[in-house]
């Protein structure tokens, strides 16, 4: 009862604080739920807001879709006109902003030039329109579907079904282990205690046994002292009736003795016949009584050599006692350190708490700047809109190619990064399974040490058992030496035979029982090994053609640039000859619009310190989440240290509990108690024994308060007392429905304080 109360209480802490390492809250999941929507919607955005490749105004492609470039404008106009009819609903509204703040930071980081800024600018409301248009049409369609995403996106199994909302193939694997794990140890706790039973039984039998043994020898005595009073009487009544009665009667009487010494010696007096037949009885009396008393008195004599080893062992087991209390006195400083280690825990958890809410504060003071830094430069975007427009006619074709050539560049500059973080990511993946497998290894490993600790424990018990067989037989021994009766030593003989057979029954069926355990540990462990070999085999077969995938769409990609590159370089000379023949006539235009708009505009130096603060805020946040993991990680040490430590105040408590019980248990045979009758003619024998081991309502040891000094027959009365010679042995040890030894228990206790050790100094390290 006081292990399931302080497990509840440890579970009830652990809860209360979120500490609880093997199953994760409600509320962590929600929020990496919210974090996988917040970044799904940001990519969609993001693939949305990338304008296709622009081609030149002389090829087919070009004039297919000058209409649907046109068509951004009227769509401006027609929401401008009426903002009311196409008022977006909230989940778009939510989209369009997340896109929008994806859009203004790969603005801000790209930082363009003064010419392309203002070539640029004119194209942002177009650019935005579409950027809405492609969102709507997302927020309308079905938000699970990858088909608005770029071509290649859910390659990794991992991404896709974190995207998807669904458990992960490493998670599932692991969840499959640690369901095997825990039905092998399902079926060896269930191994374990069918164990105790049958052990239960062969004691429980092995007493019966012995207390009906005992039963018959007593009653054997007590039939045979009374044929002995009988025939004494007997003898008696005969002896008086040959002194008082005549010849006659005498020569009357039944026995074949006396008729027969009567017919040999008819001279002779009665007188000398009774005193040869009263002195041969008495010499028959006496062997019978020696006969009769010659097992006993070498069972006592066996007894009291026992009784020597047992005061011997008590004292010893005193010893070690005092040492145990010593160092429980000891382990008061270890649960002082523990308050002091939680003390400090709940200080830190606020200091974290207390730090979140103000980088909250300051990212969401920071997000509202960032707003109306782009409210601002939307604004001169606007102002800037009728001097770009001059402009427009002369530089179409030479951004259009520009901006064709370094999308295409920087979508395959993405591309190759993304497939290269795909590539670190498989390999982290494939890193953490294996360190995973090893764990599960090793715990597996630790699992086959255990089940070696518990056939130690049988080897012992079967140590013990042929100890206790050969002490048999040297009683038999001592019996034969003795020339005890035929009859008994055959009896002897059957009863050890039954014993040694149910011995051997039981070893069997031992045996039988650990080979079977050994087999299933074995199945386990191959089951394992191919589950982990197969699951590393696809993951490298996926990653092998994922690789293939990719590397036929980069040829592709290339093969497409350089066709485009081809396009681009005819049209960079028809748009060079043009450009010299326009040139000419817009220089002058050109240097009175360059003065008009230095004058009015001056956004470069701006905008250069806006995209400065926006790369320092990166970093500020890229180094405060490094600074949150590095706590994270430090916790979760703590609280494998602490979890260590509880473990070994469990393992003390239960050892003390033990203590008591072995206490409880200690009691000295041989002193006369002030009431009642004795039940048993020999200490802890009788029909029901572990009862009778149980029930002690009565004080422990209690002797008369009678002086034996003031007694006038001192030599009486002590030589009726035994000394007892007590002997300790400490009872093993439950822990988790599994029988230690208390040296076991202090090892494992010693391990676990190391490792939390470690831990601590680890954490000290991060």
């Amino acid at each position: 009862m006081d292990q399931k109360k302080l497990r509840e209480l440890t579970k009830q802490e652990k809860a209360r604080r979120g500490q609880d390492t093997a199953v994760p809250s409600v509320l962590k999941r929600k929020q990496e739920a919210k974090a996988a929507e917040i970044a799904a919607k940001r990519a969609r955005a993001e693939s949305a807001a990338m304008p296709p490749p622009a081609l030149p105004k002389n090829s087919r492609l070009a004039s297919a879709k000058a209409p649907e470039e046109a068509r951004p404008s009227d769509v401006n106009d027609a929401e401008k006109q009426s903002p009311t009819a196409t008022a977006p609903a909230p989940a778009t509204a939510a989209v369009e902003n997340d896109s929008a703040e994806a859009a203004a930071e790969e603005e801000a980081a790209v930082a363009p030039s003064p010419g392309a800024q203002l070539q640029a600018v004119e194209q942002v409301p177009m650019v935005a329109a579409e950027a809405a248009k492609a969102t709507q049409a997302e927020a309308d369609a079905d938000p699970e579907s990858d088909q608005a995403l770029p071509e290649g996106f859910f390659d990794d199994p991992e991404q896709d079904a974190k995207v998807r909302g669904m458990e992960a193939p490493s998670r599932k694997a692991e969840r499959e282990l640690e369901e095997g794990l825990r039905r092998f140890e399902r079926e060896m706790a269930a191994e374990q205690e069918k164990a105790e039973e049958t052990r239960h039984e062969i004691d429980e039998k092995k007493y019966e046994v012995l207390a009906a043994e005992e039963e018959e020898f007593q009653t054997q005595l007590q039939s045979r002292l009374v044929k002995l009073r009988e025939e004494w009487k007997d003898w008696e009544a005969l002896g008086w009736n040959l002194i008082c009665s005549p010849k006659e009667t005498v020569r009357d009487a039944e026995s074949p003795r006396t008729a027969h010494a009567e017919n040999n010696s008819a001279s002779e007096s009665p007188k000398p016949l009774l005193v040869w037949e009263a002195g041969e009885i008495e010499t028959r009396l006496r062997k019978h009584a020696l006969e009769l008393t010659e097992p006993a008195i070498s069972r006592t004599v066996f007894f009291e050599g026992k009784l020597r080893e047992v005061r011997a062992s008590a004292e010893r087991n005193a010893e070690n006692l005092k040492q145990l209390h010593q160092q429980l006195a000891s382990q008061e400083s270890l649960k002082k350190t523990i308050d002091s280690f939680r003390s400090e825990l709940c200080d830190w958890d606020k200091e974290r708490r207390d730090h979140e809410h103000l980088l909250n504060e300051k990212t969401c003071l920071q997000e509202n700047e960032l707003s109306a830094l782009r409210k601002m430069i939307e604004v001169q975007g606007y102002s800037t809109d009728a001097c770009q427009r001059g402009l427009k006619n002369v530089g179409d074709l030479l951004a259009a190619t520009k901006d064709e050539v370094s999308q295409l560049r920087d979508y395959c500059c993405e591309r190759v990064d993304v497939n290269r973080d795909k590539i670190m990511k498989l390999r982290d993946e494939i890193e953490s399974k294996l360190a995973a497998s090893e764990s599960t290894q090793f715990k597996l490993q630790d699992d086959v040490t255990n089940m070696a600790t518990v056939f130690a424990h049988l080897k012992s018990e079967m140590e013990r058992i042929g100890l206790v067989t050969a002490e048999s037989m040297e009683s038999v021994a001592d019996l034969w030496r003795a020339k005890a009766s035929a009859a008994s030593v055959e009896e002897q003989q059957q009863t050890f035979i039954e014993f040694q057979r149910n011995l051997s029954d039981a070893v069997a069926a031992l045996r039988l029982r650990v080979d079977h355990v050994v087999d299933e540990v074995k199945g386990h462990f191959q089951t394992a090994v191919r589950v982990i070999s197969t699951s590393t085999s696809k993951q490298i077969s996926s990653m092998r053609t994922q690789y293939s995938e990719d590397i036929g769409r980069l040829d592709e990609v290339m093969q497409q640039n350089e066709s485009l590159s081809q396009v681009i370089r005819g049209g960079e000379d028809q748009a060079r000859v043009q450009l010299q023949k326009l040139q000419e006539d817009f220089d002058k235009q050109i240097q009175e619009l360059r003065l008009g708009l230095e004058k009015k505009v001056k956004i470069d130096p701006v905008s250069e310190q806006y995209v400065v603060e926006v790369q320092q805020l990166r970093r500020a946040w890229k180094d405060h989440e490094e600074h949150l993991a590095s706590h994270d990680r430090a916790r979760s040490l703590e609280r494998d240290a602490m979890y260590a430590i509880v473990e070994s105040q469990l393992i003390a408590a239960q050892m003390n509990v033990q203590d008591d019980q072995d206490r409880k248990n200690v009691a000295l045979f041989g002193c006369k108690p002030e009431k009642g009758a004795g039940e048993g003619l020999l200490p802890n024998i009788d029909q029901t024994p572990r009862k009778k081991e149980v029930k002690a309502a009565a004080p422990i040891i209690s002797l008369d308060k009678r002086c034996l000094s003031c007694c006038s027959n001192t030599g009486t009365v002590l030589a009726g007392f035994k000394i007892a010679c007590l002997n300790y042995t400490p009872g093993p040890v439950e822990y988790h429905k599994v029988a230690y030894s208390r040296a076991e228990l202090l090892q494992l206790q010693a391990k676990l304080l190391d490792q939390a050790k470690d831990q601590m100094q680890r954490a000290a390290g991060v």
